[in-house]
């Protein structure tokens, strides 16, 4: 929040905690370009799946079975 910090306008929320414009830049990244939503997927004709997302490590659910699995 602004105003924390040597009294300087550093925060992503103004003095009154109402949001600056680049708060809702960053929303828009982290809640749009780099969230991942839950997906459902379907399988080829040989049983597998293309993932695509973001480097690290991930969950997979299916039918109670689970898999754990991660893209480098």
């Amino acid at each position: 929040m602004d105003g924390l910090w040597l009294n300087a306008p550093s925060g992503i929320l103004d003095k009154n905690s109402d949001p600056k414009p680049v708060y809702h830049a960053l929303h828009d990244k982290i809640k749009g370009e780099w969230w991942i939503n839950e997906k459902v997927f379907v399988s080829d004709e040989n049983g597998f799946v293309t993932v695509e997302g973001f480097k690290g490590d991930y969950l997979a659910v299916y039918d109670g079975n689970e898999v754990e699995f991660s893209i480098s």
